[in-house]
């Protein structure tokens, strides 16, 4: 399969009929690789259950069928991407610093080449760390946006995500469609805050925060600040 694409550049991995390989890697029973067909990129991973487990061949083999059909499928409508948002722009720090404390952006492991890599770099998706700065034990967070949004999508989102033990947040505050959940985890809390809004959905996503109703405001805040767009 050739090389894994975990460095700053794609590794080679195997040729496939209708595609253009970008990387890919084989090893300890996970295989993944990266194919473009025409103006698209797919990205394949398979792992073995630990009761069987496959070869090379047979992963290349598998993902030539993925090729081959979707080679085959309509082409998709194209989605005009937003301008890249900066991570680091003052705006969205200053937000979450006047609704959380002090922050600052979480650049741990980031450094591998894939597909979400990619959809950050053209503006196809929006996806910041964000962790409180000077605490290694504080909160930490991503503030994560999408474009053209179809409303209907949002609300199945909604309905599909069942939070039995969340409490509901008052998101009167918000613009547009909003919900905020608060919830224990294992060993911390999470709260979520989504806002569909003039067809961009913005999603703060937080661990550790000790007032939940203060991520709504920073939520308020991050929306308000221009960065968005």
């Amino acid at each position: 399969m050739g090389g894994a694409g975990v460095g700053e550049q794609p590794a080679p991995g195997s040729p496939y009929d209708g595609g253009t390989s970008l990387a890919g890697s084989c090893s300890g029973g996970l295989c993944s690789t990266e194919v473009l067909v025409g103006g698209a990129w797919l990205h394949v991973q398979a792992q073995s259950d630990g009761r069987s487990s496959f070869t090379d061949q047979s992963f290349h083999d598998f993902v030539q069928g993925i090729v081959t059909r979707y080679a085959a499928l309509p082409a998709p409508t194209p989605v005009v991407p937003h301008a890249v948002r900066d991570c680091a722009d003052t705006r969205v720090l200053d937000a979450l610093s006047a609704g959380l404390g002090a922050a600052q952006r979480d650049t741990a492991g980031q450094s591998e080449f894939n597909l979400v890599r990619a959809q950050l770099a053209s503006g196809q998706v929006t996806m910041c760390p964000f962790a409180a700065k000077g605490d290694p034990h504080g909160w930490n967070l991503w503030v994560s946006v999408l474009d053209n949004v179809d409303p209907a999508l949002f609300a199945q989102f909604r309905q599909a995500n069942d939070h039995p033990d969340g409490t509901a947040l008052d998101v009167s505050g918000l613009p547009g469609t909003a919900t905020a959940i608060t919830e224990p985890t294992v060993d911390s809390t999470r709260t979520t805050v989504d806002v569909l809004t003039g067809g961009t959905w913005i999603q703060i996503s937080a661990y550790g925060v000790n007032d939940p109703k203060a991520l709504v405001a920073a939520a308020s805040k991050v929306i308000a600040s221009g960065w968005v767009g």
